[in-house]
């Protein structure tokens, strides 16, 4: 935050150069939600929250402080017969991959017009609140999304042999983790993209996927890879804490006894603490039904409280 406050004061403000300028920090969010118990009605929304603001009052659900951005569309359910109308014959699964991808760049492409583009190189003038005159330069400070939704921006293989959007290496060398996005790169994409949409030549070993952030941010030498932050809520909580309380669970059952009853009843007696922090749990811990995120927390903190104070 402070590099890029120093890097946009110290450009040329003409002729309003007497105006002090900020930078707006933005902070994405991407995350699609089922939206019933049944069916497939879902939701992908695109939302936005000012770095500028605390991080207590972003917390707050009443403060209002994220905005949404968008509300990303996915594939029509009749893209195979609109396919087959065009080609005849059926999309195989590396169309279907490409289209959607395709679909979430172009997005994009909407997002980040001239007019956002202009804002983001030159600054905006606003005349805010506080009724004080700023120059505000919008600057991208953080990404945050589960990893099918990476795989989308990152433009990466689902479940390669690379182990992150920030490397190009097998996941045996992780000592050689990271590579900067370069304009050598984007060349050999927009040839590879050439030759499959204009010339006709299918077989290519990757997917020449034309990734608008990234061509928008190599303007500004920013390299878009590092903007992708760890998600703790499904990478973790989600993602590895859920796999190691199962085989926990899986443990107990094969010793036998009384030990997962023992286990419920010890999570039963667990108090509410705070406000939010640690909520009342279940009567059965150990089934884990209908349990949201926030519920592998408070699994994960009661343990590690428990185990603190063996």
């Amino acid at each position: 935050m402070l590099h890029a406050y120093k890097e946009v004061n110290g450009l040329s403000h003409e002729p309003d150069g007497d105006l002090e300028c900020i930078v707006a920090s933005l902070m994405l969010w991407l995350d699609s939600t089922h939206l019933t118990n049944f069916g497939e009605v879902s939701m992908w929304p695109f939302y936005m929250y000012f770095g500028n603001q605390s991080k207590y009052l972003r917390g707050k659900l009443t403060a209002m402080a994220h905005h949404h951005v968008a509300y990303i569309p996915k594939l029509p359910d009749n893209f195979q017969d609109i396919y087959r109308g065009f080609f005849k014959q059926a999309s195989s699964w590396e169309v279907l991959t490409h289209c959607k991808c395709d679909l979430f760049h172009a997005i994009w492409d909407l997002i980040l017009d001239m007019q956002f583009m202009d804002a983001y190189q030159s600054g905006i003038i606003i005349w805010c609140a506080d009724r004080i005159t700023w120059w505000i330069y919008p600057h991208f400070f953080s990404y945050s999304a589960d990893y099918p939704e990476k795989v989308l921006l990152g433009g990466i293989k689902f479940l390669g042999k690379l182990t992150c959007p920030q490397c190009l290496v097998a996941k045996k060398n992780f000592s050689k983790m990271g590579m900067m996005d370069s304009a050598e790169w984007q060349e050999c994409i927009s040839r590879a993209h050439k030759l499959v949409f204009q010339k006709g030549a299918y077989q290519l070993k990757a997917n020449p996927l034309k990734n608008v952030l990234s061509e928008f941010l190599l303007k500004f030498m920013v390299n878009f890879f590092l903007l992708l932050v760890v998600d703790l809520l499904h990478e973790f909580e989600l993602g590895v804490w859920k796999a190691i309380f199962i085989h926990l669970l899986c443990i107990l059952l094969a010793t036998g006894g009384d030990s997962i009853q023992e286990l419920n009843k010890r999570y039963q007696n667990i108090p509410t603490f705070g406000h939010g922090t640690i909520q009342k749990f279940a009567c059965n811990a150990s089934a884990m039904k209908r349990l949201a995120a926030w519920d592998f927390e408070d699994l994960l903190q009661v343990c590690v409280i428990h185990n603190d104070l063996q």
